[in-house]
């Protein structure tokens, strides 16, 4: 029987960007005026139900991600609510917890840093603008400051693009940076949906994936109302994934976890998708890969 390595929960729905390549354009998570925040209910389920369920995770140091196809600095002050939550429940139960999120950066700024780190324990900035070595860092000092410690520069190569990120140390905590995030190295597809894809040609003309998926059964992943769907790569406010709906929260985990096993791997939603956590979220897909038993 799997464990979970690390719980996503989708604590709001609101993007304020329209990135082709991102499934949040598809459920129209840039809408102002329909944003969903998860309750305090909902979030007190789900925490019981991981503490009620510990052993079906991989260690007492449980791994929460805030940000789901969302802008999780939109609303910093919820941000920090819901990781204050998470952090004394476990506290009290003297569980471990490492809280991180992704962030565009849009709405970041040196106060709202230093006040997201009081609570957070990791922050990578996707920058999409192709910045250089030079321009990313005098970027990172205006919406930061200049308290980071400057660690190193890894440079990665995907799809015949390099990818860098600059690595920082923030009192003793870790700051991400990517120089290039931008919309060419977003050409894997996420959930099954390609930047030029449509609604009506998805299926005819997705590519079906020659290898297993390494995130399958390895995350807990929760929509704002409770939902648990099987990937972090789909959502369930996109008609076409509904059926790697695997319940609610309310249902309980244990349940859930039974329904989480089953095979997926011949969904539409996953059977076109083309992404991994190998190497930063993505794939090189000029090498084979094998489907696993």
């Amino acid at each position: 029987m799997f464990q979970y390595g690390r719980i996503i929960l989708e604590h709001h729905t609101y993007c304020n960007r329209k990135c082709d390549w991102c499934l949040a354009k598809h459920m129209k998570a840039y809408d102002l005026n329909n944003i969903k925040y998860m309750s305090e209910e909902t979030l007190n389920i789900i925490l019981n139900e991981i503490y009620n369920n510990i052993h079906l995770f991989k260690t007492d140091k449980l791994t929460f991600s805030l940000f789901r196809y969302n802008e999780p600095l939109f609303d910093y002050e919820y941000l920090i609510k819901i990781a204050k939550e998470i952090k004394s429940f476990f506290h009290n139960k003297n569980i471990d917890t490492y809280i991180y999120i992704h962030t565009n950066s849009d709405f970041l700024s040196p106060f709202v840093f230093e006040k997201i780190m009081k609570v957070i324990d990791e922050i990578t900035i996707n920058n999409y603008e192709n910045l250089n070595f030079e321009q990313s860092l005098d970027k990172l000092e205006k919406q930061i400051g200049n308290n980071c410690k400057y660690l190193q520069l890894e440079t990665c190569n995907i799809k015949e693009n390099n990818r860098s990120r600059i690595y920082f140390s923030y009192k003793g905590k870790s700051v991400t940076m990517f120089l290039n995030s931008g919309k060419d190295l977003q050409i894997t597809t996420r959930g099954s949906y390609l930047q030029n894809f449509t609604k009506n040609n998805l299926i005819n003309n997705g590519k079906i994936r020659t290898y297993d998926c390494d995130l399958k059964d390895r995350v807990l992943v929760i929509d704002y109302d409770g939902t648990v769907v099987n990937c972090c790569e789909i959502s369930s406010r996109i008609p076409e994934h509904n059926t790697m709906i695997l319940g609610n929260i309310r249902e309980g985990l244990n349940v859930i976890h039974k329904k989480h096993v089953k095979n997926i791997f011949q969904e539409p939603c996953c059977k076109y998708c083309h992404m991994t956590s190998e190497i930063c979220g993505y794939i090189d897909e000029n090498t084979e890969y094998k489907v696993g038993d």
